[in-house]
């Protein structure tokens, strides 16, 4: 399987489940799902959902297609319910408390902006370590990050290094803008962060709603749910039992 096949999978099985029809990806999603989007520039989603076919991981049904993974369409439903419930960003939940709470190691959720760069580094509640880096990436742009592979940037990125490896995900002007103005203004949050879009909740996945904290990688215990042939996503349980979905 592609890596824009596997892209494409993660993306519409959580789609799915967001927009309240889970393990099931209409027609109509895919025809207005860009390659930018999955970030692969060109990827036709029509071509890739044929290939989840073949490969036996969608199959057809009607006017879409239907997630076969039982497993990962189950963590995309928990992981909707959970934010709905908890989760200040999301539309209809009230907004977050303006007092901030404080870890053991005196730190709070909101991150510092890291010095003549796009992008700011959060810290640990508990023991005080960088938890995350965010940040935003432009072509061309001078002193810019690498892809993960070594090569050039695409025209627009975001990224999340030092937590759980490195994440990037192709974002629309609109979204780096937004993203790129927070981290500007400094004491950036991760919640108004989410609140730019739903997808990017990988991005600061490093923060736990309920502690209202960020947590370095070693400060998450971590649980690797795989299906026999490929990786499906990493859970992780926060000092405190909170469970959430890390990647």
């Amino acid at each position: 399987m592609t890596p824009a096949a596997e892209q494409l999978r993660v993306l519409a099985t959580a789609a799915s489940a967001v927009r309240g029809h889970p393990g099931f990806v209409p027609d109509d999603y895919l025809a207005g799902l860009g390659g930018d989007e999955l970030g692969y520039p060109g990827a036709d989603p029509a071509v890739l959902a044929v290939e989840l076919c073949e490969a036996g991981i969608w199959e057809r049904a009607g006017s879409g297609y239907r997630v076969l993974d039982v497993e990962a369409v189950q963590v995309c439903i928990d992981r909707v319910r959970e934010l709905r419930e908890q989760d200040a960003w999301l539309v209809g939940i009230p907004d977050a408390p303006s007092e901030a709470a404080v870890g053991a190691a005196g730190t709070t959720r909101f991150g510092d902006r890291i010095p003549n760069g796009r992008g700011a580094s959060f810290r640990c509640g508990e023991c005080g370590e960088i938890a995350g880096v965010v940040g935003v990436t432009r072509t061309g742009a001078v002193g810019e990050k690498p892809s993960s592979g070594g090569g050039p940037a695409a025209a627009g990125e975001l990224f999340l290094d030092y937590f759980i490896g490195t994440i990037r995900r192709a974002g629309t002007g609109d979204v780096l803008d937004a993203v790129e103005a927070l981290i500007e203004q400094g004491n950036v949050d991760p919640i108004t962060i989410r609140e730019v879009s739903w997808t990017l909740w990988d991005i600061t996945a490093f923060y736990c709603p309920e502690c209202r904290l960020n947590y370095c990688s070693l400060d998450w215990d971590t649980d690797f749910v795989v299906t026999p042939g490929c990786y499906d996503c990493v859970i992780g349980t926060c000092l405190k039992g909170h469970r959430h979905l890390l990647g």
